[in-house]
């Protein structure tokens, strides 16, 4: 940190223009050798920009994504992605969006998940944008997820998204809505939406943490050894709407593994 007093001067590095303003919800990143670190933009327009450093980090690069199945009167809500387990890696990008039919009365909810069509294309952004399933939601989306569950031993990445009917939703690996609580206890019978949801896993251990639309802040520590069980929980509420949330450790060293801040 720059001592107190003297000016510290910032130099623009890289500047793109987006084609309309995002939310909250509307930046993800994916970090890989393979296919490199990129930053996915997602604008209320329905345009997705990516971003990335190319030739060892020194030249910057954005560029729009044509993903597919996103029309022009949609609005673009929330935005994830991450890699399948090895020894697939493949990239999967998931995108809640809202279509509008003349006016908000008439509105229609849907979530797109992006899947490269052939294996041996799968850090392809063009074929990933093309491979869509396609799936309406009887709800308005709010945050878009992903966390690691263990089915028969087996590691799988799952889609969770927050909703409008105080619920958070899991889509499995093969994209097919299923009961969250088989997995996630912790996320049943809540009293508010969820506007922002964060899991983290430490050996056999989850933290899971959600701030809600009421106010109502929750913290549970989950044991993940047989079955998913919750054996602790902290809870507390603030006078408003809770808009983001983070884990993170006062240990340096343990930067990125829970159970340290709230």
């Amino acid at each position: 940190m720059a001592d107190e007093g003297k000016e510290i001067a910032w130099e623009e590095i890289h500047f793109s223009p987006i084609p309309s303003q995002t939310n909250i919800y509307g930046l993800t990143k994916v970090e890989g050798r393979e296919e490199g670190n990129k930053v996915f933009l997602a604008s209320l327009s329905g345009r997705v920009i990516c971003l990335e450093y190319q030739q060892n980090w020194l030249v910057p690069s954005a560029r729009e994504v044509p993903f597919t199945y996103i029309p022009d009167s949609a609005e673009i809500v929330s935005i994830d992605a991450f890699k399948r387990p090895e020894p697939s890696k493949q990239l999967v990008v998931g995108i809640s969006l809202i279509l509008l039919k003349n006016s908000r009365s008439h509105q229609k909810q849907f979530l797109n998940i992006y899947s490269a069509l052939e294996s041996k294309a799968e850090f392809s952004l063009e074929s990933i944008a093309e491979g869509c399933q396609h799936f309406e939601l009887d709800f308005v989306p709010f945050q878009l997820t992903h966390a690691e569950i263990f089915v028969k031993g087996r590691k799988e990445v799952v889609f969770l998204l927050c909703g409008s009917d105080q619920s958070v939703h899991m889509f499995c690996e093969r994209f097919e809505e299923q009961p969250v609580a088989d997995y996630f206890p912790e996320l049943q019978n809540l009293a508010s939406n969820v506007l922002w949801l964060e899991v983290q896993i430490h050996q056999s251990r989850r933290i899971t943490v959600l701030g809600c639309q009421d106010g109502h802040v929750k913290l549970a520590v989950i044991e993940l050894a047989v079955q998913p069980s919750v054996i602790k929980e902290y809870n507390l509420n603030r006078d408003g709407p809770i808009s983001s949330v983070k884990l993170f450790s006062l240990n340096p060293g343990q930067a990125h593994k829970p159970g340290g801040t709230l």
